[in-house]
């Protein structure tokens, strides 16, 4: 990323909040003082956004290990994670980890449609 502007990595981007984001950031003329990249936890899902022109990097919430690269060079994060138990590690590792890296911009939204997730990992009152 070479570009002068500062960049944004958003998360979530191919679930509907982040893929609206991404799609309002890359028709918005004002948007030309922020690079996209679109975090992708599968290396399947960076392709619909290469073809675009937005790149991409690998970060898995669950894996420690992906968060330095997926961070480097970013100054804003847009991340998007599930009410469930699993949010609660998740958002405070990658906030610690953005912080480090020298994020300086940080948006948390929290979201629990989440179909896939078995019950018991869901927070009751968000249900």
């Amino acid at each position: 990323m070479s570009s002068s502007h500062p960049v944004a990595l958003i998360l979530g981007a191919t679930g509907r909040t982040g893929s609206n984001l991404v799609n309002l950031l890359e028709k918005d003329p004002g948007s030309d003082n922020v690079e996209i990249c679109v975090a992708v936890r599968k290396p399947s899902q960076a392709e619909t956004f290469t073809k675009r022109g937005i790149s991409t990097v690998h970060l898995d919430l669950d894996d420690l290990s992906t968060y330095e690269k997926a961070l480097q060079g970013k100054e804003r994060l847009f991340m998007i994670t599930g009410y469930t138990v699993d949010m609660l590690s998740q958002g405070k590792n990658l906030t610690d980890a953005a912080k480090n890296a020298g994020v300086e911009y940080i948006v948390h939204v929290g979201t629990f449609h989440q179909p896939e997730r078995p019950q018991t990992k869901l927070i009751r009152h968000y249900i």
